[in-house]
């Protein structure tokens, strides 16, 4: 009872030799069990699992490992397959001798213990994880039985869907894998193993450790555990066009952990209003508030400037700081955004430096307000290509044709950094073009949005869709986001974003997806006027526009009120309005009457000449008033008998033979 024989999972063991005792005979049989007598024989041992001699003497037997027939009684031949699979650890050996009564095919079978049956190797269950780019990917410990120094590891990628056995059917990860090649061998009795740097273009996922005994050259089959490559913080796993996935370089505006998990493969976005300094960011504390915006510490996010305030940079800052001028829009985010008061116009083309004076009805004020109906921004611009299948988007299929619009918005806002809220594609044509039935036709799909705007011209060949030419242009509000933009996109991230964006029953619905891998920098006019309802509509001064979204009733101009299309109608007789904004017209105010007790007792309004006037300036005194001093225009005198006056500075005598009648204020 006391003999010891080993075998090493994954390596080949035929037989069980030298085994010692009394009286061996051909036919007598061996075991491996938990303990003798029990009903079940260790899985995973060569054949069924049975020994049985072949060659002895009386004293000295080596037993085989045999095939057995369907009744388990005769051998049939040595297995096929006589490599040891089974769970490694220390099992006892159990010996049974076949005669008239006992058959020795089943566990309970083989009572007499013969000594121990030794399985050697490591332990299935140890994980080691490295991040791609990793200086020095070590395996500390590794755990088993029988474990030396000179036991060797080799990745493998597993194939196999049985997770416990992917060694006995992986390939060894030699190309395109960017990982050690190689064995390792193991130091510190074998539990220890260096397996050195890992590439930054290692493909990140789950390969198996497999291994061998020191001085075996067989295959490496014995599982040891798993290598998980991960992406190392700062970068977020991407599959390109072909489905491999790779590493790649945190784009601003988000945050990479690194890791294994979901959330840590991931990019995740900064809070709202806010970005980072550079690519590459690996937590969310170095997501900064963007500028135009502080940090609210009361309220944990990035707050707009108040009006009159202004903030360059990107940072934790808890303030903004003051316009020399007490005026800028909310969320100024330059020194030029600041602006002259209500009223008043800068006449100091220096961008950064100011001389306000009051708006009168001058060609400088009107050739502003003019200008601001119109600006050029900077944009991001660039050319995709889709293939869709038809027969999954069949005829009529409104929902596939949405389901690609959704898709779609989702992927450009993820790669560009773009609100979803903003973005808009219209899908008619498309959906026309599938349920046409034509063979060929040509399409325009337009995505019209505050952020982007995209082309599409679709040819149908048979039942495939090939969408030759998407352009995409994404609206910028500076040079600096346009610049971010370009830098962010990634055409392999919108491909892959496509399909998984897509819902489960219609990823076949798209095909593939390719493009430019970054897009170009160009200018695009917006134009107020072109915009729904666009009729005296101007870009308020000092924002940074994005769309047509941004106009706002200019100068001479208010909103109709409760008006759901955001409609502008001109400032009536004896109103004006300085500003370009959502903001009603000012009546001009009574006059000052300096013709003592000529005066009414209720003052009449000042008036305007024309509607939609610009400024105070514009007000003057009403008919049946004339102004004396040109410099005040609000000190109106009364007409008097024998005259008229039709507002403003006029004030005629009446033609020979007429006469006002003897009124005081005189005619009109």
């Amino acid at each position: 009872g006391g003999q010891e024989k080993s075998c090493d999972v994954g390596q080949d063991c035929p037989s069980i030799a030298d085994i010692s005792g009394v009286n061996l005979a051909l036919g007598d049989r061996l075991a491996a069990q938990i303990a003798c007598g029990d009903a079940g024989i260790v899985d995973g041992v060569p054949g069924a699992g049975i020994a049985q001699v072949r060659t002895a003497s009386s004293t000295r037997a080596t037993f085989d490992f045999v095939e057995l027939d369907a009744s388990n009684t005769s051998v049939v031949a040595a297995p096929s397959e006589t490599l040891l699979f089974s769970g490694v650890g220390i099992y006892r050996l159990c010996f049974c001798r076949p005669s008239d009564v006992l058959a020795c095919d089943k566990g309970s079978d083989f009572q007499a213990n013969t000594g121990l049956f030794v399985a050697r190797g490591p332990y299935i269950g140890t994980t080691l994880e490295c991040g791609a780019g990793q200086a020095d990917c070590t395996l500390d410990i590794l755990r088993g039985v029988g474990l030396s120094s000179g036991d060797q590891l080799l990745i493998m990628v597993a194939t196999s869907s049985d997770l416990t056995q992917p060694c006995r059917t992986g390939t060894q990860t030699v190309e395109n894998k960017s990982l050690p090649a190689d064995p390792v061998s193991g130091a510190a009795g074998g539990t220890y193993f260096a397996f050195g740097n890992i590439s930054e273009a290692a493909v990140p996922g789950e390969y198996a450790m497999c291994w061998r005994p020191a001085g075996s050259s067989q295959d490496f089959k014995a599982f040891a555990g798993y290598l998980h490559i991960s992406c190392r913080p700062g970068y977020f796993e991407l599959s390109d066009s072909t489905g491999t996935k790779k590493c790649t370089l945190c784009t601003k505006g988000y945050y990479c952990l690194g890791g294994s998990s979901t959330r840590e493969s991931e990019k995740t976005a900064c809070r709202s209003h806010s970005t980072t300094p550079a690519k590459g960011a690996v937590s969310e504390e170095e997501c900064k508030c963007i500028p135009g915006y502080f940090d609210d510490e009361a309220l944990s996010y990035c707050v707009a400037c108040p009006a009159g305030k202004y903030r360059t940079e990107e940072m934790d800052v808890t303030t903004c700081t003051e316009c020399e001028t007490g005026n800028s829009p909310a969320g100024a985010s330059n020194l030029s955004q600041c602006l002259c008061p209500s009223g008043q116009i800068d006449l100091d083309p220096r961008p950064y430096d100011f001389n306000c004076t009051e708006v009168t009805a001058s060609e400088d004020f009107t050739a502003a307000v003019s200008d601001a109906e119109t600006t050029d921004i900077p944009v991001v611009t660039g050319t995709m290509a889709l293939e869709i299948d038809v027969t999954v988007a069949g005829t009529n299929d409104a929902d596939a044709v949405e389901a690609l619009r959704t898709a779609l918005i989702k992927s450009l806002a993820e790669s560009l950094g773009v609100d979803r809220e903003a973005i808009d594609i219209d899908m008619d044509a498309l959906l026309a073009n599938l349920t046409s039935g034509n063979r060929r036709l040509t399409a325009a799909l337009t995505l019209t949005s505050p952020a982007a705007d995209v082309d599409l011209a679709p040819f149908l060949h048979g039942r495939r869709l090939t969408v030759r030419s998407l352009t995409y242009t994404v609206r910028v509000a500076d040079e600096a986001a346009a610049s971010t933009a370009q830098d962010n996109f990634n055409i392999d991230e919108v491909a892959t974003s496509l399909k998984e964006n897509l819902p489960e029953d219609l990823r076949r619905f798209l095909v593939s997806a390719s493009g430019d891998s970054k897009p170009g920098l160009a200018t695009y006019r917006l134009n107020c006027s072109q915009a729904a309802h666009g009729k005296g509509k101007a870009f308020p001064f000092g924002i940074s526009p994005t769309s047509t979204d941004d106009c706002e009733c200019t100068a001479g101009y208010q909103p109709v009120l409760d008006s759901p299309d955001d409609v502008c109608e001109e400032c009536s007789f004896g109103f004006y309005k300085t500003d370009i904004a959502d903001s009603a017209c000012k009546a001009c105010g009574t006059i000052y009457c300096t013709s003592g007790d000529d005066c009414p007792d209720v003052l009449p309004t000042l008036s305007t000449s024309t509607k939609k006037s610009l400024s105070s300036a514009a007000c003057e005194c009403p008919a049946g008033y004339y102004a004396q001093n040109p410099s005040s225009k609000s000190n109106c005198s009364v007409c008097g008998a024998d005259h008229f006056c039709s507002g403003g500075r006029t004030r005629q005598v009446c033609r020979p033979g007429s006469s006002t009648g003897g009124l005081l204020r005189g005619g009109t």
